[in-house]
């Protein structure tokens, strides 16, 4: 919980449009941006490697050049 406090924050003094949206178990974060498709790469794989390597938890995110989707189970 506290990874992704200090992410939202982040996200949000990095004025990236962030929602967190709960749907029964899963857990969806949808970032809104201008940064590029690199930017949006850059976070995935490093969010894939906190996911898996730290957290030990699979995580799936979409991105394209506006937008980085990360949807997990609680």
């Amino acid at each position: 919980d506290s990874f992704l406090t200090w992410f939202e924050i982040r996200m949000r003094r990095s004025f990236v449009e962030f929602n967190h949206l709960q749907e029964d178990d899963n857990n969806i974060y949808v970032l809104k941006h201008d940064l590029g498709y690199n930017w949006s790469l850059y976070h995935k794989k490093i969010l894939e490697k906190i996911f898996n390597e730290v957290f030990n938890k699979p995580v799936k995110i979409a991105i394209s050049n506006f937008m980085l989707t990360i949807q997990f189970e609680r």
